[in-house]
């Protein structure tokens, strides 16, 4: 008999209170684009991602750590990079770094472990070109892989190149509910902590929708490694 697979991309993620986190399989069975990240470019928070970078763009590199599909890093590649930016995509599944090839063939995609060595990411960050104008991002990254929160943000400040930039966006559920790892990142505050030891925050801003009890708030930042 056949094993029957869900194709709500939810329920490989986060279900009943628990973070299930098999993004290997959802990226394989799951109906479309997870999250909707095929809808994702005018939506406020990655207009409002856009701006914040535009004030330090243009790219010759773009990073993104958590591509998934690869929509966000191709909106950012048309948007702030230069003619030739290369767009680099990190994610945890094989699956989606597969599909992302071949939806974006002009970037490249690799798999690795975010929580591990990550030595895909080193040796990106490594090769880049001295006078290269050089972005890290990650949207909507942390609350897949908050169990080891501290481990993924070591790995990301890591890429960061002296004089270069990083852009975090994370959504929050409303900050006075309860909800999967609020113990782990309860707000912003905590992201602050963890990014702003070793980088220099340069501006954020803090997006909440009164009108909604779902995960759509977000805290949207963009830092600078000074040394």
């Amino acid at each position: 008999m056949n094993e029957q697979h869900s194709k709500d991309y939810a329920d490989y993620f986060i279900k009943d209170g628990q973070l299930i986190g098999r993004f290997e399989e959802m990226y394989a069975f799951a109906d479309g684009a997870p999250w909707h990240q095929d809808e994702e470019e005018e939506w406020i928070d990655v207009r409002v991602a856009m701006d914040l970078l535009r004030l330090v763009a243009p790219f010759d590199y773009i990073a993104d750590i958590g591509s998934g599909l690869g929509f966000f890093l191709d909106t950012l590649c048309r948007t702030v990079g230069t003619g030739d930016v290369a767009g680099f995509g990190l994610d945890v599944s094989e699956n989606a770094c597969r599909r992302a090839q071949e939806l974006f063939p002009s970037h490249e995609f690799r798999a690795a472990d975010l929580a591990g060595d990550c030595q895909v990411l080193k040796d990106w960050s490594s090769v880049l070109p001295d006078s290269a104008r050089s972005v890290v991002v990650c949207r909507g990254l942390l609350w897949c892989i908050f169990p080891q929160l501290e481990s993924v943000v070591a790995n990301i400040i890591a890429a960061v190149r002296p004089q270069q930039y990083l852009l975090v966006a994370q959504n929050f559920p409303p900050l006075d509910s309860e909800f999967v790892g609020k113990e782990v990142i309860p707000g912003p505050e905590k992201l602050v902590s963890l990014f702003s030891q070793q980088l220099a925050l340069q501006k954020s801003v803090w997006l909440q929708d009164h009108l909604s009890r779902g995960n759509d708030n977000w805290w949207i930042a963009l830092l600078r490694r000074e040394q």
